[in-house]
C-alpha cells in the first residue's frame, strides 16, 4: 500500500514516528512539489522523445537509420544514403579525403533533430 495516498488529503502531517527504534518515515504535504522521474531530466527526455519521433517518421518515409546519438547537444541520427536524402535539403558539414575518395557529410535539421548521411565521391 502507498503510505502517500493514505496522507495526500491531510496536510498537517508531516511525519510519522514508525516504531520507536526506527527514523521517522516523512511524508510529503499535498502543496509540496513532489519530484518526478522526469523533472531533472527532462531535457534528455525530450531528446529521447524527438529522435524516436524523426526516426519512426524516417523509416516510414523509406530511409533506413544507422545509428541514434543522444547528448547533451541535439540528437543525431545517421542514415543510408540514398535519392530520398536530397528531399531532405541539407547542407555540406564536412568533406573528408581517402586516398582516391572524398565523403561528404550532409546534415539536415528534422524538428531538433541533426540528421546526417555520407555519400563518397571519387576523386
Amino acid at each position: 500500500m502507498n503510505i502517500l495516498k493514505l496522507f495526500r488529503n491531510k496536510p498537517e502531517i508531516v511525519e510519522i514516528q514508525q516504531a520507536p527504534n526506527q527514523l521517522p518515515l516523512h511524508v510529503f504535504k499535498p502543496s509540496d512539489d513532489i519530484p518526478s522521474i522526469g523533472k531533472r531530466n527532462e531535457e534528455i527526455i525530450n531528446s529521447i522523445t524527438r529522435a524516436r519521433r524523426v526516426a519512426v517518421e524516417l523509416a516510414r518515409s523509406g530511409f533506413h537509420v544507422l545509428d541514434i546519438t543522444i547528448g547533451k547537444r541535439n540528437p543525431k541520427i545517421i542514415i543510408n544514403p540514398s535519392k530520398r536524402c536530397e528531399m531532405l535539403g541539407g547542407t555540406m558539414i564536412k568533406v573528408t579525403r581517402l586516398s582516391q575518395l572524398e565523403i561528404t557529410t550532409m546534415a539536415a535539421n528534422i524538428e531538433g533533430v541533426q540528421v546526417e548521411w555520407m555519400t563518397p565521391k571519387n576523386g
